[in-house]
Order: C-alpha cells, then structure tokens, then sequence
C-alpha cells in the first residue's frame, strides 16, 4: 500500500490498525468517526431501538475498553465494573454528547500510546516473553471498536440517518 508506514513489528501493525479502524479508512468499511460524524447530541443521545444502548453509551463503553486495555498493556489489571463498562451518559445533556466523542479520541490515544511502550515481545508467540493475553487483549480491543461501529451504524439507521458519513 502507497504511504503505508513501515511496520517494525507486530505493535506497529497494532497502532496502524487502531488509527484506521478509529479513524482511517478501514478495508472492512466505515472507521468509528466515520459512524460518528454528522450526529447531533439528541440523534446520539437517543434510544431507537427498544433495550439497545445509544450511540453516546456505547461511544463511552468503546473508550472505557480502551483504557482497561491500555491498563492492561501497561501492566496494570483494573478490576472491571459494571459501572466502568457501561459508564452513564445523561440523555438529557446535550453537552453529554460532546463529552463522549472527545473521550473516546483521548482513550484511542492512550492505546495508541500504550502499544507503542509495550513489550514487543508479548507479541511473538513461541518467542519468550510471548504474553497470549496481553496480545489477545491489543487485538480484542481492535475487533471490539469494529463491532461496535457496525452497531452504531444500525443505530442511526434506526434513525432513519445513513449508516456513515462519507
């Protein structure tokens, strides 16, 4: 691929697909901000489908995961609450909205930059100092954020909104 980054090792490849799938242009379809852009705080905020959770829900879930592997990465194991996988949003702030998106683009970079101080090692298995769950955890997390974007792709679509922006 033209203007691709050279990839050193398995973290690098890591990072490069975490930017595309959050924000680039992933093979596989729309990038998380690309099922972002264009919504306003009550398309967001709102509830369309009976017992699903809203767009901004889910946009704080994909950043508290996010942190969790980050801490992983980084050799911590925080204790995982309901709580801290499904922080609250307000629905009646618009301002709740805001807040979210720029959560998430913090969490992508604190990923980002939790892969990039991780050992390389963790991800080269046979190897010592192979680490099956921190590695499994920097992939999950890039499978997690695809997930979730087709999820909120049906979401606005339940909206009557296209499922991305262009």
């Amino acid at each position: 691929m033209r203007g691709a980054p050279l990839m050193r090792d398995a973290r690098d490849l890591l990072r490069s697909l975490l930017t595309e799938t959050s924000s680039g242009e992933p093979w596989h379809g729309a990038s998380v901000m690309a099922t972002l852009a264009g919504l306003t705080p009550a398309q967001a905020l709102a509830h369309p489908i009976a017992g699903a959770h809203s767009i901004a829900e889910t946009v704080r879930h994909m950043a508290a995961w996010n942190r969790i592997v980050a801490a992983r990465l980084s050799g911590r194991d925080p204790e995982v609450t309901s709580r801290m996988d499904w922080p609250r949003v307000d629905a009646r702030d618009p301002e709740a909205w805001t807040a979210a998106r720029s959560d998430f683009e913090a969490s992508v970079s604190e990923l980002e930059r939790a892969l990039q101080q991780s050992d390389a090692a963790w991800y080269r298995a046979g190897e010592s100092g192979f680490v099956l769950r921190r590695s499994r955890n920097a992939l999950g997390s890039l499978t997690h954020l695809t997930w979730h974007a087709g999820q909120i792709s049906m979401l606005r679509r339940a909206q009557g909104l296209p499922p991305h922006e262009e």
